[in-house]
């Protein structure tokens, strides 16, 4: 019984709130496991600059592409970080996208997560902490639903100096500014 507890406390997938505290940063170390499939892979993803402003769009890019690219376009504009405005998340926030290098390459303040969760139950708790843990500012993550997966990360990111951001209830979706 005890093992069964701390697997289901470890595992990134149960609802660890109803369990005890959530370790956020234990949560971020969660082992990795990519995203290696091929429709998620041929996906385009690409940063968009305007008015001084750039948004990385990740598409559901695989990160193995997506961190040595970020790379490349830090040392062509001559940043060490790139510094991104907004980062529309890779697919969804899966934990199998979104990595600790991903988000230590950037010099991002402001994360999107698209998705209700319906299908794939995303965002992932993993890939919420490694955000919150491996920013280099404080971030905000604006979520654009109000779930069960989203809404106690409310609570979790303000208690660790971010924020998370919801849909004021009766309304959908939410407006992002610069």
């Amino acid at each position: 019984l005890d093992a069964a507890f701390k697997l289901l406390r470890d595992d990134s997938k149960y609802d660890t709130d109803e369990l005890g505290p959530l370790n956020v940063a234990k949560l971020a170390e969660v082992a990795f496991k990519e995203d290696n499939t091929a429709p998620n892979g041929s996906s385009i993803a690409f940063v968009l600059e305007h008015g001084g402003k750039r948004a990385l769009l990740g598409a559901d890019a695989h990160p193995d592409v997506m961190v040595p690219a970020l790379r490349r376009y830090a040392a062509e504009v001559g940043e060490d970080r790139v510094r991104i405005d907004l980062c529309k998340l890779p697919h969804h926030a899966s934990d199998g996208n979104v990595t600790s290098e991903m988000i230590e390459v950037m010099d991002a303040r402001r994360y999107l997560v698209s998705t209700n969760g319906d299908k794939f139950a995303h965002p992932d708790d993993a890939a919420l902490a490694r955000i919150i843990v491996s920013s280099k500012r404080a971030p905000a993550i604006y979520c654009n639903f109000a779930t069960a997966r989203t809404s106690p990360w409310v609570d979790r990111a303000e208690a660790l100096g971010a924020t998370v951001l919801l849909p004021k209830p009766g309304r959908a979706g939410l407006r992002v500014s610069a």
